[in-house]
């Protein structure tokens, strides 16, 4: 905190909100988390406080340990759905079930807190292509997700040399889709989401965050 403080001057009374990083800070146990958020809850009084867990791990956490989250601060908790297929979800090498993300929204919203929660656009090429909509868009709907949450759709960048791009190389089916195809699957997840009541809908382009 004194960090930021100093890096930041006074350009911190910019800022409107918290973020507690790294990539998944709040996987840590109660008894090392709650006392952090504390912390920031003391040096950023009434900033809103949002940070990211995996499925996998957040899933464990009770309604009564989210709540207590929220009493210091927590506000959003962001999570990795990716897909709702499995079978995507296996071959992207992600931990779990798709299932494991509704249990975590079902308890952060008993809790008292909101969701944001990242779709891959175009993961799994033509092969997993309609399975990837079906299943997300049915996984997305079990979440009951409300206005105050918020899905991101992500679209998927390819990088050859990742472990996912050389396991995707000696498949055609599963080459990079094409833009129009990203389209159409970023629409048709999209318009299954258009209710009444439903959450929010925002890009998330990590192209934007390479430096």
């Amino acid at each position: 905190v004194a960090a930021l403080r100093s890096y930041f001057g006074r350009a911190l009374t910019l800022r409107r909100s918290v973020f507690l990083g790294d990539a998944n800070a709040l996987c840590l146990a109660p008894a090392r988390l709650l006392p952090l958020l504390e912390l920031v809850a003391e040096a950023f009084p009434g900033l809103p406080l949002f940070s990211f867990v995996d499925a996998w791990t957040g899933r464990r956490r009770t309604a009564g340990e989210w709540n207590a989250c929220r009493s210091r601060g927590l506000r959003r908790v962001y999570l990795g759905l990716e897909t709702g297929d499995p079978r995507l979800l296996s071959w992207l090498g992600k931990p779990g079930a798709p299932h494991d993300a509704v249990r975590l929204v079902h308890a952060l919203h008993e809790g008292g807190l909101d969701a944001g929660v990242i779709v891959l656009v175009g993961a799994g090429g033509e092969r997993f292509s309609a399975s990837h909509i079906a299943r997300t868009a049915e996984i997305l709907d079990l979440m009951a997700l409300g206005p105050r949450d918020v899905v991101y759709l992500s679209e998927h960048v390819d990088d050859p040399d990742s472990a996912y791009g050389r396991r995707a190389a000696g498949a055609a089916d599963l080459a990079p889709l094409p833009p129009e195809r990203v389209r159409q699957q970023h629409d048709a997840i999209a318009g299954a989401l258009h209710r009444p009541a439903g959450p929010r809908l925002a890009r998330y382009d990590l192209r934007e965050f390479v430096y």
